[in-house]
Formats: structure tokens, C-alpha cells, sequence
């Protein structure tokens, strides 16, 4: 079954991005109780994201055919049979790609608040700022994860070791930052479940590939991780600087 609908995803792509969309609009629908003007702001603003790291991709020129929309969970691209991503470069750029586009989906939103005085669009830019930043937390699948992966998983390899040290506290303490948010709701168990399992099981598979001493990407040089660290740490306090702010 399972197969079946990745074969329809991969031959009708468009469609496929088209009709999962809808699905997961309606569902943010749903958990919004019929607020579908926020539902649709949050769809497209998540749209935009994942888009952005498609034209990444294919300024790598990795190939891609679209994004498939998971209702209640998000989204992601659909990479061709040779859709590889060779270097860690390259997943810091194209991780890094969506959250900056999504958060400038904030500004029309603030822009439009400002002429209006629609608090919808206030709202919205609420949640669009919150969940690029909740995107930015340093635990796969999500894009601060792979950015953190490809920064430790570059280190020299002798201290390797610790790296893998370093990204498994993050991921725990992630977890535990998030856990009096996750544990109101079923949802939000089953999201804090997800991204556990995902997190550690990335762990796992980077720790299999160390211990067999194989490379798996390309890694950074230093000028690059300097770089890639500075953009995260921007991209994921911004938001808190904001708030002090305002």
C-alpha cells in the first residue's frame, strides 16, 4: 500500500503536492476548532518553507520533484532517484534555506497588521515566528538538527566522540525544553514521541557509519562551520530578541 501511493507521489507530483496540501490545511483546520483564515496563513507559510528548501535544492542542483504535506506533522520535499545530498555544506544550505524564507512570511503578516488592525495577522505572524523556531531545535528531522548533525559530524575525527556526546544532550534537552508544551495534549505526546525516536535513531546512524570509520558527507571546513553556526544561532534567538524588544 505503502509503496503504491510513494509510486503515485513520485509520477504526479504536482498533484500529489496539491492534494496533500489541502489535507494538511484541513487538519490545522480541525485542531484550530474552524479558525480556517489562521489555518490557511500557517498552510502557506509552510508552504513557502518547504519550497524554499526545494529551490535549494536545486541551486545544488539535486533533483526534487515537490513536497508531499503530512496533516497534523508538516512537510517534505520529493527527492528523485538521485536526489542525494553529497556534502554537509550542502544540508546546512538547504536546511537553513526554509526557516529563513519562513520567518519573512512574518513580515507581509506584521505589515498587514499594522493597516488593518486585524489581529488575525498578528496571530498569524505568532505562529508562523514559533513553529520556524520550534523548526530550529537541534533534533532530526528537523532543519536545526541537520544543521547541528552536519557542525558536529565535521569536527576533527578524534573528537568525534564528543560531538556525538554534545548532539544527544541536545536533543534531550530539547525534548525536555518542549515536554510541559508536549504533555498537554495527545498531539503533542505524539509529537514529542516522533521527534525522539527520529532524533536518536539519527544518532544511531551516524554513530554506525563513525564506528565503521566510514564518511558518510563531505565535511565542513572551518570557515564554514563558523558560518553555519553563526546563521543557526541567529536564526533560532532572533525571535527571543524580538520579544525583549517589544
Amino acid at each position: 500500500m505503502w509503496k503504491r501511493i510513494k509510486d503515485i507521489a513520485i509520477k504526479y507530483p504536482k498533484l500529489t503536492s496539491l492534494v496533500t496540501f489541502i489535507l494538511f490545511f484541513l487538519s490545522i483546520e480541525y485542531i484550530l476548532k474552524g479558525g480556517w483564515q489562521l489555518a490557511l496563513i500557517i498552510s502557506l507559510s509552510l508552504a513557502v518553507h518547504e519550497y524554499s528548501h526545494v529551490l535549494a535544492m536545486k541551486i545544488y542542483k539535486i533533483p526534487v520533484k515537490g513536497v508531499i504535506f503530512i496533516p497534523f506533522l508538516g512537510a517534505v520535499a520529493i527527492g528523485g532517484t538521485k536526489g542525494k545530498i553529497w556534502t554537509r555544506q550542502q544540508e546546512c544550505f538547504i536546511a537553513l534555506a526554509g526557516p529563513v524564507m519562513g520567518y519573512l512570511t512574518a513580515l507581509p503578516l506584521w505589515l498587514l497588521w499594522k493597516t488593518t488592525d486585524n489581529l488575525l495577522y498578528i496571530y498569524g505572524m505568532g505562529f508562523v515566528i514559533f513553529l520556524n523556531l520550534f523548526n530550529m531545535l537541534p533534533m532530526s528531522p528537523l532543519d536545526g538538527g541537520r544543521v547541528i548533525k552536519s557542525l558536529l559530524m565535521s569536527i576533527s575525527w578524534k573528537y568525534r566522540k564528543i560531538g556525538f556526546f554534545i548532539w544527544g544532550i541536545l536533543v534531550l534537552g530539547s525534548l525536555l525544553l518542549f515536554a510541559k508544551l508536549f504533555l498537554r495534549s495527545s498531539y503533542g505526546i505524539m509529537m514529542m514521541v516522533l521527534l525522539g525516536w527520529f532524533g536518536f535513531q539519527e544518532i544511531r546512524f551516524e554513530w554506525h557509519y563513525y564506528r565503521a570509520g566510514q564518511m558518510i558527507n563531505w565535511p565542513l571546513s572551518k570557515k564554514a562551520i563558523i558560518g553555519f553556526l553563526f546563521a543557526y544561532l541567529v536564526l533560532a534567538s532572533w525571535p527571543f530578541l524580538l520579544i525583549v524588544y517589544l
